[in-house]
């Protein structure tokens, strides 16, 4: 699995920066995400450095920081109960885990329903998704490449277009199963990804 380091330039601070105004008009966030996780500013196993990390850029540019932000979740909840998964370096990973009207369940061998609220339709390559509630949730990967299963635009938080937010149909999609039943919601992990968001807003 992808191993990151921890630093954080400052030439990529500022192209953060300057980039922000486009992305919000609607230039993908395609080049800042990948200009930023090869900078090799991330580091999962310091909860410290991580925070300072996601308040700088966050500072420099907030959209950029809710993908960051949902790569790291991921990458620290296949660290926790999936260590020996293999993926592409390239691969940028979510956490998608709202439903919506159509709540994500299994049927059969595969996926159905809907997550909504999915940031990084178009950027994210393979996403955990909730499935199930209370104490039975449980975590799958997906590949979420497709752009037929997007639905954009769901979600238009002002200042935060550019993450192009919306809904994902998993109908059909093949589930790699992450750990057992309520991993999702383990101490401290769970409650970790409350304080990234705070660190963002911060």
């Amino acid at each position: 699995m992808q191993k990151p380091v921890s630093q954080f330039s400052p030439d990529i601070h500022d192209q953060l920066r300057q980039s922000a105004p486009a992305e919000d008009k609607g230039d993908p966030l395609d080049g800042s995400v990948r200009a930023f996780l090869g900078s090799g500013g991330l580091d999962i196993e310091n909860p410290v450095a991580l925070a300072r990390m996601l308040v700088a850029v966050a500072e420099a540019n907030l959209p950029v920081a809710r993908i960051v932000e949902g790569h790291v979740n991921a990458l620290c909840l296949l660290s926790l109960h999936a260590p020996d998964i293999r993926l592409d370096p390239d691969s940028i990973l979510g956490v998608w885990g709202a439903d919506g009207d159509d709540p994500a369940r299994v049927e059969g061998a595969t996926l159905a329903g809907t997550k909504c609220y999915a940031s990084g339709l178009g950027l994210v390559t393979d996403a955990l998704v909730t499935v199930g509630s209370g104490d039975a949730v449980r975590l799958a990967l997906v590949d979420v490449r497709d752009p037929r299963r997007h639905r954009p635009g769901t979600w238009t938080m002002q200042g935060m277009r550019a993450t192009v937010s919306g809904d994902v149909d998993l109908d059909g999609l093949a589930p790699r199963w992450i750990g057992g039943p309520g991993v999702y919601l383990v101490e401290p992990t769970f409650l970790g990804g409350t304080w990234r968001i705070a660190a963002l807003q911060l």
